[in-house]
């Protein structure tokens, strides 16, 4: 009889968190320090193309109601059914604005002032975990505590690892991830065990 290899057994095993996990979205957060740190994903209503711009322009500016943070390379703006990459991290929005935007490709058409510009943030990433609580005998208050929980995902379905700075939305909830940490089959990683709160 064969074995299997550690790779089919990884593979298997990722297929299965998949398969049978609940909807949750990573938030990777990217951070800029300074007196007053600046975050992307950034916070932001319904994003707006701000001013009118021409077929070509390879630069654009987006406003909302309100808006902090800034945007990160690759993130995805999509404007009349073009996506548009950011090719480079931008400062932080400034009056709900963020100005001097790098995209790529260019305009593909004319872009009219409060044009919609939805953005697909880089950080993002929909998945699905396997959702629990902690085990009662590993409760200590401390380093976890009753209201944690503990999320297993797939390592292929993320694109970096997880941060202690990341952020999980599950169920309308935003947890804080407080630790993350690789499953191995053999000497691969095949998923990550992520504790939020």
């Amino acid at each position: 009889m064969t074995t299997p290899s550690a790779a089919r057994i990884g593979a298997k095993y990722q297929l299965g968190l998949r398969k049978n996990g609940a909807p949750i979205l990573l938030r990777h957060i990217k951070r800029i320090n300074g007196p007053t740190p600046i975050e992307n994903p950034c916070s932001a209503s319904a994003l707006l193309v701000n001013g009118a711009f021409l077929a070509g322009a390879s630069t654009i500016s987006l406003r909302a109601a309100s808006l902090e943070g800034f945007l990160r390379a690759g993130d995805v703006i999509t404007i009349a059914s073009t996506a548009y990459t950011v090719a480079a991290d931008t400062a932080a929005a400034s009056s709900n604005a963020i100005a001097s935007i790098s995209i790529a490709p260019a305009l593909a058409a004319d872009a009219a002032d409060g044009d919609a510009a939805p953005v697909t943030f880089y950080g993002e990433t929909a998945l699905r975990a396997t959702v629990s609580s902690y085990p009662i005998q590993l409760i200590n208050g401390t380093t976890i505590q009753s209201q944690d929980l503990r999320m297993i995902v797939a390592a292929f379905d993320l694109k970096d690892p997880p941060q202690t700075e990341d952020q999980v939305v599950f169920n309308g909830t935003t947890y804080a991830v407080q630790s993350a940490s690789p499953r191995y089959v053999g000497p691969t990683v095949v998923g990550w065990d992520i504790q939020v709160r």
